[in-house]
């Protein structure tokens, strides 16, 4: 079935933008963080949804149409800004797949060290933890005496149970 569309005068909005507009798209962190930015800005800007703000963003977008010299500039700064949030996320992306490449590679090396193993069990269920789930495993395995300890840890994890400590 087709999304809804509104229609404004030589546009058409789909119903899911006003969704992402005024604070209600909760996907993933990035589009939650945006669309709370967005409700944050119309609110400062005195646009809200209960009091007529879909109307008025739809104003807004045919104002923004008849004056495309604006429209062009305003397109152009967005761009820019759109470009620039892409360049921090992508930064912060790689940082972040670092330092978990940094973890997985201590665990292994710790591991084959104490235990003198490694299987592509581990292998698999490492892939699945967050980074501050392997942080937490480079913290255990100080402690562990054996190879199942590691395996019983992993299986922990990997059902959503977390360890008790002793």
């Amino acid at each position: 079935m087709p999304e809804s569309q509104i229609e404004g005068k030589g546009f058409t909005v789909k119903e899911s933008k006003f969704d992402f507009f005024f604070g209600r798209v909760t996907s993933n962190t990035k589009n939650l963080r945006r669309s709370s930015d967005n409700l944050e800005n119309l609110n400062l800007l005195g646009i809200d949804e209960a009091a007529d703000g879909r109307e008025r963003l739809l104003e807004i977008f045919q104002e923004g149409l008849n004056a495309p010299e604006i429209y062009q500039d305003i397109l152009q700064k967005g761009r820019q800004i759109g470009r620039a949030e892409g360049r921090v996320e992508g930064r912060e992306e790689g940082l972040a797949e670092g330092r978990a490449e940094s973890y997985l590679e201590v665990i292994y090396r710790l591991s084959v060290r104490r235990f003198g193993v490694w299987t592509e069990w581990f292998d698999d269920r490492l892939k699945k933890l967050s980074i501050s789930e392997l942080e937490d495993l480079v913290e255990a395995l100080l402690d562990f005496s054996t190879v199942d300890d590691l395996a019983a840890w992993l299986q922990q994890h990997e059902s959503g149970d977390m360890p008790v400590a002793p």
